[in-house]
């Protein structure tokens, strides 16, 4: 569905998947390039590991749009009212 070209700092998505699909392979290959730049290993057990933060931080975001500004500006915490 993706693949990361740590070498030459390139991620490829397959396009022809769901919305949703497209989103968490995106992510999924970002945490591979992250795992790569900071030396991890690339074995199955990190493809795992990696397949559930993806689809975890896709939910996050999903549910939390507010979360972001906060964590890449400097706005301060706080969580808008839900009424």
């Amino acid at each position: 569905l993706g693949r990361c070209d740590c070498t030459n700092q390139k991620i490829y998505i397959n396009i022809n998947q769901g919305e949703d699909s497209v989103k968490d392979t995106l992510l999924h290959e970002i945490i591979h390039g992250i795992s790569y730049l900071m030396g991890l290993g690339d074995d199955d057990p990190e493809e795992a590991f990696v397949g559930r933060i993806s689809t975890g931080l896709r939910i996050v975001i999903n549910d939390n749009p507010w979360l972001f500004p906060v964590i890449f500006t400097s706005r301060k915490i706080i969580k808008p009212d839900k009424s």
